[in-house]
């Protein structure tokens, strides 16, 4: 079963309020246990490397 720091984490995604995810106090990902400290860092890597390639679309789009 997920942790509360881990619900409220997917919850964020699901509901593209990701700058909540900031606001979570230090304390509650104590509670995260180590399975949802891997899914935070792997889907934290796979939002990074999205961003980056609309990044590129957009300049590459720009520049024509």
């Amino acid at each position: 079963m997920a942790s509360k720091a881990a619900k409220r984490f997917a919850l964020c995604l699901r509901s593209g309020r990701c700058a909540n995810l900031f606001s979570l106090r230090a304390n509650s990902f104590q509670e995260v246990r180590n399975s949802d400290r891997a899914l935070i860092r792997q889907l934290t890597l796979f939002i990074g490397s999205s961003l980056a390639t609309v990044r590129q679309i957009h300049y590459s789009l720009v520049s024509l």
